[in-house]
């Protein structure tokens, strides 16, 4: 889906025409410029700089025109990278949710409180399985999976693919008995490009979220019936469900018992255990380089 970002048409011809007028500037070293265009589909008139009068090249590969050449040359960089920069803008954004989870947000998504935090539209996409969630991600399809269960997760990643957990969802009923590599956990996942490109959004997302929790906490009522509409279970077996589920406000999320190491060292022996099941081949030596809190870490 978004591969790299898509520029609107006008903005991939202004950006044609400047690079255009780099390269022949930088190639040619003198002689006349190349021919502006007289304009744009659009209406819009753009304007190629050349070297100034005066800068024409010389043996050895140097230039004269000297500071104001540098200054001409700046200039045009400038406004590459504004241009470029103009494409990075996000008017939506396309999450994944697994429908089996209960998660307090879910009763918000009509309600539309995430495109209201991050001033864009947000499209919910459900999903059956954590691993349609995750081939959905690695293909572009969506950008954020939420409730993302984190088996899945850690064996997306161990079969090489650039995913980041950027925070947790929830968790259900697994006991210190159990283990860790027995609780199940949903996670909130991106891709490694899409994070880099996106930051904003992934902290905007993480802070609608973590206010859905805080309300959630602060007073479940409000919610039940509105999950229970959204699973299509009765009032009494949604009290029954969110019950066994732990949903974690920041603070909790970035504790040593979730996201400061519990999560990571889950993800280690859950891919352990499917070795010794002959159910893969290697897991890997640490899952840490697969958890970023930095974005979490900005939710206020």
């Amino acid at each position: 889906m978004r591969n790299c970002p898509s520029l609107p048409n006008h903005l991939v011809r202004r950006a044609f025409f400047v690079v255009i007028g780099l390269v022949a500037a930088a190639c040619s070293g003198s002689g006349p410029p190349p021919e502006s265009p007289a304009g744009t589909d659009d209406g819009e008139v753009v304007e190629v700089q050349t070297e100034p009068d005066g800068a024409a090249a010389v043996p050895g590969g140097e230039a004269t025109g000297g500071l104001e050449a540098d200054r001409e040359s700046d200039d045009r960089h400038v406004v590459t990278t504004t241009i470029l920069a103009e494409a990075m803008t996000l008017d939506e954004l396309n999450v994944g949710y697994l429908v089996e989870w209960p998660i307090p947000t879910r009763a918000v998504l009509v309600g539309g409180v995430h495109d209201t935090a991050l001033d864009l539209t947000v499209n919910w996409i459900p999903f059956a399985s954590s691993h349609d969630m995750a081939q959905a991600l690695q293909a572009n399809d969506i950008d954020i999976s939420h409730g993302h269960e984190l088996r899945s997760f850690a064996a997306s990643v161990t079969g090489g693919a650039d995913l980041v957990l950027v925070g947790a969802a929830a968790a259900r009923t697994g006991t210190e008995a159990d283990g860790l590599g027995q609780r199940v956990f949903g996670v909130v996942a991106t891709t490694g490009a899409f994070a880099s490109d996106y930051p904003e959004a992934v902290a905007g997302f993480l802070q609608a979220n973590d206010n859905a929790y805080r309300a959630y906490s602060y007073d479940r009522r409000p919610f039940i019936d509105d999950i229970a509409s959204a699973t299509g279970a009765s009032r009494a077996a949604t009290v029954a469900l969110v019950d066994t589920f732990t949903f974690p406000t920041k603070e909790v999320q970035l504790s040593a018992a979730w996201l400061g190491g519990a999560v990571q060292q889950a993800m280690k022996e859950q891919m352990d255990s499917l070795v010794a099941a002959g159910e893969l081949e290697a897991a890997l030596g640490s899952y840490d380089a697969f958890v970023d809190t930095s974005f979490l870490e900005t939710v206020g």
